[in-house]
């Protein structure tokens, strides 16, 4: 195995049902999600698509590789972006960048997600990053300069700069129903 990986390495693995990423050249691999995880990005996608297509941007999830440099790409859960002249991109590098990244934790990512991702994810100048936390019933809203996340437990708010509407997303709606009714874990 390399001690920095390429891109192109990564393409050239054998596709196994693992998630691989790279950032600065460093592998992450990580199991299938869940069926918890599954069920969160789906409600999410739910909520987000209307908007979305209001707002006349492409929606994306996982697997979806944003790539970033030779040694640089990952997959947000869920991701959105401008479209190219009113069309969903062909392939990230048509567009180049994410209005909004969000990740659900899972058990094998939190560090990876809390802050080797996190950090590329500011680096790169992403107007904001989710982590949705299952286990507290919150989100981490990580605006691209801040130092610490905003932790909301009700209604996440976003509003790309060109936005004609801003979006509001009631997450412990997103839990509910996706999860039931089980309360979060303190």
């Amino acid at each position: 195995m390399p001690d920095y990986w390429t891109v192109d390495q990564l393409h050239a693995l054998p596709d196994d049902g693992q998630r691989y990423e790279i950032i600065d050249g460093e592998l992450h691999v990580t199991p299938a999600p869940s069926f918890p995880h599954q069920l969160v990005i789906g409600e999410l996608v739910y909520v987000l698509k209307p908007w979305c297509d209001a707002q006349g941007y492409c929606l994306l999830f996982a697997p979806a590789a944003v790539t970033w440099s030779p040694r640089t790409e990952v997959q947000p859960d869920i991701l959105v972006m401008p479209k190219v002249n009113g069309r969903p991109p062909g392939r990230f590098e048509d567009v180049g960048r994410l209005l909004l990244a969000i990740e659900v934790l899972a058990p094998s990512t939190k560090r990876w997600d809390r802050f080797t991702k996190r950090r590329e994810y500011q680096r790169r100048g992403v107007p904001e990053y989710w982590i949705v936390d299952i286990e507290a019933r919150c989100v981490e809203r990580w605006p691209a300069t801040a130092e610490s996340p905003e932790v909301i437990r009700d209604i996440v708010s976003f509003r790309a700069d060109e936005a004609s509407a801003g979006l509001d997303v009631r997450m412990q709606d997103v839990f509910r129903a996706a999860l039931g009714d089980a309360p979060a874990e303190d």
